[in-house]
């Protein structure tokens, strides 16, 4: 009997030091937080978005190793049931607007020095990098936000337009992927959170102004090459159109002007075109613009031209 209660109080001492130890960690664990946390907002924020605003503006260089360090020790925080399911969102989104911040603003260092920056980095595949970084980070914030079912949280979450914050992120972070990779599904997910981020509460409030990498994912920037492009293309084809009228009857050499005209045309306007057209033969292989070109060239319009004028006489004599 004296065993059997010296055994139970052994097992009582043991489990009410796991949970004085559970309670000191998630105190430390949250302390922690708190901290990390107060220096992303009070400072490493900050810093970033005086950047952005002004590029001119003094760039640490140590900066940047400050930021990947303050998120590295985010990440290796502990999550549920260390932390509520509340704090690892806000530590995730934080991840994200810090790794989203240093992308912008390492695109502004390198934007008109490609020299700008460490000596043997790679920016732009730093800048995918964070991209990708940020875009998983987003999607455990909400996946631990939609995990909150305590009121107190859901309120303080509403009042701090986090889903919000999270869309809006999720289109820079997705606009800079497009940006590093060429990817169109990416500009396509860009254009899809920027509506989401928009439609939803706090959207019109939030400060939204596209970046430049969110503005080519929305369409924004018109590629003045190829706008010029399509406007030779419809030039020159019009001038064929007038061409042909006023030379009813052209010679070898006139035609075979004609038909790279229109060749020429054809590709400045194909150019212009979505999706990408292909062509194969056992002599060229061609795909987009040039792809128009050959196509057209091998059709030859004026020759088609011809034989539908005398295809037209014959059976109307």
């Amino acid at each position: 009997m004296q065993r059997s209660f010296c055994v139970f109080l052994a097992i009582a001492f043991l489990v009410g030091s796991h949970r004085a130890n559970g309670a000191q960690t998630n105190a430390e664990a949250l302390s922690r937080l708190d901290a990390l946390l107060g220096h992303v907002d009070q400072k490493l924020i900050p810093m970033l978005r005086s950047n952005l605003a002004e590029p001119a503006y003094p760039w640490r260089s140590n900066l940047k190793a400050e930021i990947l360090d303050t998120i590295a020790e985010l990440r290796a925080l502990p999550g549920p049931p260390t932390l509520h399911s509340g704090n690892s969102a806000v530590r995730f989104q934080r991840m994200a607007a810090l790794e989203v911040g240093l992308a912008r603003v390492e695109a502004l260092l390198t934007a008109n020095d490609t020299k700008a920056g460490e000596p043997g980095v790679d920016h732009k595949t730093l800048r995918k990098e964070l991209a990708q970084n940020a875009m998983k980070d987003l999607v455990a914030a909400s996946n631990q936000w939609q995990r909150v079912d305590n009121a107190a949280w859901q309120e303080w979450f509403k009042n701090q337009c986090f889903e919000t914050s999270l869309y809006h992120y999720f289109s820079y972070a997705h606009a800079i992927a497009y940006e590093t990779t060429g990817k169109k599904s990416e500009a396509r997910a860009a254009r899809d959170s920027w509506q989401k981020f928009k439609e939803r509460p706090c959207g019109d409030f939030i400060h939204s102004a596209p970046t430049p990498e969110l503005d080519k994912a929305l369409g924004l920037v018109i590629n003045h090459g190829v706008e010029t492009m399509l406007w030779v293309g419809v030039g020159l084809i019009v001038v064929m159109l007038i061409v042909a009228i006023l030379v009813p009857k052209p010679t070898d050499f006139q035609l075979l002007v004609f038909r790279v005209t229109t060749a020429l045309g054809a590709a400045g306007i194909g150019a212009n075109l979505p999706g990408t057209l292909g062509f194969q033969s056992d002599l060229v292989t061609a795909s987009g613009a040039a792809a128009f070109f050959v196509i057209v060239f091998l059709i030859n319009p004026p020759r088609f031209a011809r034989k539908l004028r005398k295809r037209l006489k014959q059976d109307n004599p």
